[in-house]
């Protein structure tokens, strides 16, 4: 588990987005999509909820976690926190030697 910070801080609204001539809620619909936030320079452009869902509601991420994830490590290495892909995650995490 990943301890939760001390200090969130709330992303800050941006200009907001406007996509004309198409119904972003009717596409959201038929897609099952229960969430769109668009950031853009650190700022929150576009953000729509629908199937019940909320700012605090949780939704399981299947593929777009591992994205994420890889995106984190791609970072990682690039600033030199991992030194190889090939090393074991045990040299980061002692933990989870074994």
């Amino acid at each position: 588990n990943i301890a939760v910070g001390s200090k969130v801080l709330p992303l800050p609204e941006g200009t907001p987005l406007t996509v004309p001539g198409f119904d972003l809620a009717q596409y959201m619909e038929r897609q099952r999509n229960a969430g769109l936030i668009i950031i853009q320079d650190g700022k929150v452009r576009f953000e729509r909820y629908a199937l019940g869902f909320d700012a605090s509601g949780r939704w399981t991420s299947f593929s777009v976690a591992k994205s994420l994830t890889s995106t984190l490590v791609g970072a990682a290495v690039k600033d030199g926190y991992i030194k190889s892909l090939d090393d074991k995650v045990a040299a980061y995490i002692p933990g989870l030697k074994g």
